[in-house]
């Protein structure tokens, strides 16, 4: 007889077109949120550095062909950021499952992080209900035997840390 463990995933599948296609959020990795921040202050970090450019193109006519040129072009490099980082971070051609093209435009990314957000949001408040339930579960048979549970926050991860208090003698 083999033995078997089954740990539950906490992935949650999110359909992004009509023809069924879905990404998936990988709650249970630890690296999820950190690439998600990571790829945002990539994106800060490349618009930072066009902003002199941009600043300059700013005093010349709107017809400049070369103000046009190099505005589509900064475009495109600060959209290929994210398009790179949502296909890191949710499988590659991602942006094509969920934008239909390749580079997808910066109102095409504010559309798709206002819809993700409350999905997020939705699962690490159910998740946080679960651990304080189970939390409750473990402390009232813990503080029987007098020892202490701490709970260690982060962002969408609560681990426990069980620490039994010293013994005194009474």
């Amino acid at each position: 007889m083999n033995d078997s463990i089954r740990v539950e995933r906490k992935d949650k599948r999110v359909e992004v077109n009509d023809q069924g296609d879905y990404i998936i959020l990988p709650f249970g990795d630890q690296a999820f949120v950190p690439a998600l921040l990571n790829m945002m202050n990539d994106f800060e970090a490349h618009v930072e550095q066009h902003r002199k450019r941009v600043e300059e193109l700013a005093s010349l006519p709107d017809d400049n062909a070369e103000k046009v040129a190099d505005m589509v072009q900064i475009n495109l490099d600060v959209c290929s950021v994210l398009a790179a980082g949502v296909d890191r971070i949710f499988g590659d051609g991602s942006c094509v499952k969920i934008f239909g093209v390749n580079v997808p435009s910066l109102f095409a990314f504010a559309d798709f992080f206002d819809q993700l957000a409350p999905i997020i949001r939705a699962f690490s408040d159910k998740e946080a209900a679960a651990r304080v339930k189970r939390v409750r579960k473990y402390s009232e048979k813990y503080q029987k035997r007098r020892c202490n549970l701490w709970i260690v926050t982060d962002l969408l991860l609560y681990p426990l840390i069980w620490i039994p208090r010293k013994r005194t003698k009474h």
